[in-house]
């Protein structure tokens, strides 16, 4: 009695299918909603690139040989490995790296769906001079074809500043954020009449994003090292 029981409460699939077939329309609109929402969120989303390289670590000169002096040879250049893996993510080299390649600074240009990350193409190059380390900044360059700039948009530790005004190329201007000096590059003309995103980040915190993007593997028994860059721009991170 107690199976009987339990197949009564099935669903038969026959009725299942029938009732599927009494809502179609809703399962069809369920679906376009759910594909839609998708595309949406792919379209929307930078896509994310990964650059990956391998360094061979030097080993100690005197460590040939066979059988033990060899495994010990071995292990000594896995050793060396990580001293240099351990070298190549510390906060004083990453900090140095960032600071001589202008990592602080982000440049956006306006996209049908995102707005893409620049890096070596980017048309200006903006050089904030009172900020510190720590401050974060952000405003809007529309590009003209004259020497001024149209700035606006400006936003300083969180907090929306108001100002619009006109910057002329290669001057240093104040602004909200403080004096900044902007100078063009060989891709300007590209990007006339166009809104160019200026963002300064702080420097511990771009650090920290290099860092957790940044991925090292030692191979089995080698002295080689591979490293792995996720990055928005796949120049950048070459």
């Amino acid at each position: 009695m107690a199976r009987r029981k339990n197949d009564d409460n099935v669903l038969p699939i026959r009725d299942l299918l029938f009732h599927c077939i009494d809502n179609w329309y809703w399962i069809l609109f369920s679906l376009a909603i759910a594909m839609g929402a998708t595309a949406v969120y792919i379209l929307s989303s930078p896509p994310v690139y990964v650059r990956s390289a391998e360094i061979l670590i030097k080993e100690s000169d005197g460590m040939g040989g066979s059988g033990a002096f060899k495994d010990f040879a071995t292990q000594q250049a896995t050793a060396d490995a990580r001293i240099e893996v351990q070298a190549l993510r510390s906060p004083g080299i990453v900090r140095e790296a960032i600071k001589r390649l202008d990592l602080t600074v982000d440049y956006r240009g306006e996209g049908r769906f995102y707005n893409g990350i620049m890096y070596l193409e980017r048309p200006i190059k903006v050089t904030f001079i009172d900020l510190r380390e720590s401050d974060v900044a952000t405003f809007t360059a529309n590009l003209t074809t004259g020497k001024n700039l149209a700035l606006s948009g400006f936003c300083r530790n969180g907090q929306e500043l108001e100002g619009t005004m006109t910057a002329v190329i290669g001057d240093t201007v104040a602004t909200p954020v403080g004096r900044i000096v902007i100078e063009t590059t060989g891709y300007y003309n590209k990007f006339i009449d166009q809104n160019i995103f200026v963002e300064k980040r702080n420097l511990d915190e771009a650090i920290s994003s290099y860092c957790s993007n940044l991925t090292s593997t030692i191979l089995e028994e080698t002295s080689i090292v591979k490293l792995r860059l996720k990055d928005y721009s796949t120049v950048r991170a070459t």
